[in-house]
């Protein structure tokens, strides 16, 4: 080829390579949580989930372009409106937050060179510097680097299928499927302008009729970096095919049960959560060679085979033997046995039934029990950072799926055993930091039988749990732990029907269903805020502020409540200056008119 073309060909392919280059290192760089936490306080806002979803709105526009359909300027104002009215404001304006924003992205991106020759030679050095750090040949090397980005594929796959619990079968959608609209709620347009819908398939429940699904915007913006993996112009699986759904979702267990960094004790962990995360790190590691064993068809017959000719390594023998019925030993050892796909499934059924491990399945459980452990419970930083400000439409709109309710009802009935466990085996002080009337509930109920043993009081807790207990509901500032025989105590309470949809502070806070921990300090803080601004207000009528100064009474007290039992209290000092700083200068106020 002429030097002229090649060169004409080479400054095409750079051109494309800086395009995407650059889209590509702002959606890897802006919408990381820490990242979108820095924005949200230059803006001078509290870190809570709509502040968040308007500063990952406003890098949508950054990313998109024109395709937004909005613009910066008309997302900022109408949030700036939204604001101002609960008594905040930006601290910042557009002008200086854009500024800023270049200069995050120059700081923590690297620059291209500018001109062709300079391009090439970069993209030169940085492709032998990635051989030579792994001692790769070239044509090695291209394979390695390819398989790296497949290793990246699957684990954004296995981050969407932990953050939506979706079916495998519901996951072969195109990005085209995506659809985006504008968000006409006036609950939260202000800080999320776009609602986003995936129009596919639900086989188990509608055949092969397309819906229309709902997904968060940071769903949305995790399925636009794997597109990225999809060759241009191809509108293929964003997900992958079902084989390669189902090896993603196996990919990060070998790693999690070896080096998950709460398994280390020396990782500071909440006192209350490290006995639960110490009891799973032991089980998974006793289990996890069984996992190994059964997990690969092939390497599981291969030892079966090996155990029927006598020629089996000692470890592979013994897990057999220990995990096996003699039964099925027996029919192993015999000589007229044929080890058929069915006979060695039945065999891989027997090693794993005890066993935890992951699958697309297990991960639509994991879902529905992050949704109720995301305020309490020994979860990790994926589960607070993704499911801590999840909507309650998306949630209520998997309840309507017959099969997911089976699934929250479990979830329901695993949270119920972790929380009446913790209060059996530790008392009052289970949790620490806690206001509830939960532990002295199990204690009445219990204490009613006659002396037992602790095996057996753990089990009346239990029993007395799961038959007393009838609904669990998680919100930001407590959790609603229903119990029988309190519906027309409960603060929700219409006619004796408690309503848990109207939950909030100036409901939940004093209600004898309410179960709070130090986790929903934030929580009671933020959505309280309103209130406070309420009260600080000198032009508001006083007899508005009633409700709003009863509303903060209570959370102060709560408040107080968890200082009284807390190591740190200090911790509590800010929230309680904030409410009774509100409470003074709303009787103030009243004493003034």
């Amino acid at each position: 080829m002429p030097l002229k073309a090649r060169l004409h060909y080479e400054s095409l392919v750079h051109d494309i390579f800086r395009q995407a280059y650059e889209r590509n290192t702002k959606l890897s760089l802006l919408f990381k949580l820490s990242t979108v936490s820095h924005f949200v306080e230059l803006a001078g806002l509290s870190d809570r989930y709509d502040a968040q979803e308007f500063i990952r709105s406003l890098f949508l526009v950054e990313v998109l372009g024109s395709q937004a359909g909005k613009t910066k300027r008309s997302i900022w104002e109408e949030y700036k409106a939204a604001v101002k009215a609960q008594g905040e404001k930006l601290l910042v304006s557009l002008d200086e937050f854009e500024n800023h924003l270049r200069k995050f992205v120059d700081k923590n991106s690297l620059v291209l060179p500018a001109t062709q020759e300079a391009l090439r030679h970069f993209l030169k050095e940085k492709t032998n510097h990635l051989l030579n750090v792994f001692s790769l040949s070239k044509a090695r090397g291209k394979y390695v680097i390819q398989r790296m980005c497949v290793r990246v594929h699957q684990v954004g796959t296995l981050c969407f299928l932990a953050a939506t619990g979706w079916r495998r079968s519901e996951l072969g959608f195109t990005f085209s499927d995506i659809k985006i609209s504008k968000n006409n709620d006036g609950l939260d347009n202000f800080s999320t302008p776009w609602r986003f819908h995936i129009h596919w398939l639900l086989p188990k429940t509608n055949g092969m009729s397309k819906t229309m699904r709902e997904i968060t915007s940071t769903s949305y913006i995790l399925l636009s970096q794997l597109a990225c993996f999809l060759p241009k112009n191809q509108d293929g699986p964003v997900m992958g095919n079902d084989d390669f759904i189902y090896e993603a979702s196996k990919l990060l267990w070998p790693d999690f049960v070896q080096n998950y960094v709460l398994f280390d004790e020396n990782h500071l962990v909440d006192e209350e959560h490290e006995a639960s995360i110490q009891k799973v790190k032991r089980e998974v590691q006793r289990t996890f060679p069984l996992y190994q064993l059964a997990s690969k068809s092939n390497d599981l017959k291969k030892a079966l085979s090996s155990y029927h000719s006598g020629e089996i390594p000692k470890e592979q023998r013994q897990l057999l033997e220990e995990n096996i019925p003699q039964a099925m030993l027996d029919k192993l050892a015999s000589p007229d046995i044929e080890l058929t796909q069915k006979n060695v499934l039945s065999i891989k059924s027997a090693l794993l039934r005890d066993v935890k491990y992951p699958s697309p399945h297990a991960f639509r459980h994991m879902w529905a029990e992050a949704v109720l452990m995301r305020y309490r419970g020994p979860v990790g930083s994926f589960i607070r950072a993704n499911f801590q400000h999840m909507d309650e439409r998306f949630f209520m709109a998997y309840l309507r799926d017959k099969d997911m309710k089976l699934i929250n009802e479990h979830a329901e009935r695993s949270f119920i055993s972790y929380v009446s466990q913790q209060y059996a085996d530790l008392g009052r002080n289970a949790f620490g930091e806690s206001v509830s009337q939960l532990p002295r509930y199990i204690e009445l109920s219990v204490s009613k039988t006659s002396v037992i043993s602790h095996e057996k009081y753990l089990k009346k807790v239990a029993t007395v749990a799961n038959e007393r207990i009838e609904s669990v509901k998680a919100n930001p500032w407590g959790t609603c732990i229903r119990r029988a025989g309190t519906d027309f105590r409960a603060a929700c309470s219409q006619g004796g029907i408690p309503h848990t949809h109207d939950a909030a502070p100036k409901l939940c806070l004093g209600c004898t269903n309410v179960d709070i921990t130090k986790a929903n300090l934030r929580g009671i803080m933020v959505y309280t805020r309103q209130e406070v601004e309420a009260c600080l207000n000198p032009n508001l009528p006083s007899q508005l502020k009633m409700p709003y100064i009863d509303t903060i009474k209570r959370a102060v007290s709560v408040v107080k409540k968890l200082k009284a039992k807390s190591s740190n209290p200090s911790r509590y000092d800010k929230a309680i200056a904030d409410f009774e700083e509100a409470l003074s200068a709303a009787n103030v106020y009243q004493e003034a008119v």
